[in-house]
C-alpha cells in the first residue's frame, strides 16, 4: 500500500506531519516535520518508524491545531483525547481547553457526521 497522511499538526514554528504505510498487514507510522530553532534556522526532521502510532505522536499533540486527520485515524485520536488531556500539566491543559479543545472537537464532531452519512 501507498503511503498514506494519517495526520497533519501545526504549532507556530513547526508542524509535523505522521505518515503511516500498510504493508502486509501491518501499519507502520513515523513522523515527518520541520521547526525553527532559536538561530531562526529552519530545520527539517524524520522518526524512525514505528508500529505503534501513540509512539510517533508528539506528546504536545493537544497544543497543536489538527490541520488534517486521516478519517481511518480520527477514532485513535478521539480515543486517545481524553486521556492526554489528563496527562498534561495544569497550565498546559488550561491553554488547551481555552484555545486548541474546540478545533480538536470540531474534527471529532466532523468525522462523526460523515460517518452517518
Amino acid at each position: 500500500m501507498d503511503r498514506v497522511v494519517v495526520a497533519e499538526l501545526g504549532l507556530e514554528g513547526g508542524s509535523a506531519t505522521i505518515m503511516g504505510q500498510r504493508t502486509e498487514g501491518r501499519w507502520k507510522f513515523w513522523n515527518e516535520g520541520t521547526s525553527i530553532g532559536l538561530d531562526e534556522d529552519w530545520q527539517e526532521w524524520v522518526s524512525d518508524p514505528s508500529e505503534d502510532l501513540g509512539a510517533i505522536v508528539p506528546s504536545c499533540w493537544l497544543i497543536m491545531f489538527p490541520m488534517m486527520i486521516h478519517p481511518d485515524f480520527v477514532g485513535w485520536f478521539r480515543d486517545n483525547y481524553e486521556v492526554a488531556l489528563a496527562a498534561l500539566k495544569s497550565s498546559e491543559r488550561e491553554y488547551v481547553l481555552k484555545n486548541r479543545s474546540g478545533n480538536w472537537k470540531l474534527v471529532f464532531a466532523v468525522a462523526e457526521h460523515a460517518s452517518l452519512e
